[in-house]
């Protein structure tokens, strides 16, 4: 992805992100979607406008008429006779040469993250230590257990027993406040 600081090739076009993500919906519109009919003028108007809708996430504001024609002024000129999985092609042109990666590129990771998922899961993880927690104190006193977490009579500090999967100890806990 370029950035603010990377310089542009000669006579290369510049497509803010926005522009340059329709241009690829389009693109992966016209592989998936009967890739060997003629591309025709209407089908390049329709889906430019629904891709950009789909981008703004379907509001009304006007927002997606722009984003919109954004994308038809920065479309390749395709000539007639092409279809649609030709019009890949010039499309997926114009995105690299303005400096966008094409999402199918070598940046791409092979296998996809799931995001809230931190590592390789293990038995030992799910397993909550108690005992060690009875030592907490905060304030100077021992704090006391109220459900699953250790709060203090004085303050009301609390540690929450679900920490332990995060690796903090009893040792690392004692003293803190929340």
């Amino acid at each position: 992805m370029p950035k603010t600081t990377d310089q542009n090739l000669a006579g290369a076009m510049s497509l803010d992100e926005p522009t340059a993500a329709v241009l690829v919906a389009v693109a992966e519109h016209f592989r998936s979607v009967r890739p060997t009919d003629a591309l025709e003028c209407t089908d390049l108007l329709v889906c430019v406008g629904a891709e950009a809708y789909n981008f703004v996430g379907r509001r009304l504001d006007g927002s997606s008429a722009l984003l919109a024609e954004a994308a038809l002024a920065a479309m390749p000129h395709m000539f007639g006779g092409i279809t649609r999985g030709e019009a890949v092609f010039h499309v997926r042109a114009t995105v690299v040469a303005a400096g966008h990666d094409w999402p199918d590129g070598d940046n791409d990771p092979a296998i996809p993250r799931i995001p809230g998922i931190p590592g390789q899961r293990s038995p030992q993880a799910a397993a909550v230590e108690v005992e060690p927690y009875g030592s907490l104190t905060c304030c100077g006193r021992p704090m006391g257990r109220q459900g699953t977490q250790w709060v203090c009579g004085v303050c009301g500090s609390w540690v929450d027993l679900g920490l332990s999967s995060l690796g903090i100890t009893s040792g690392s806990a004692e003293g803190a406040s929340v």
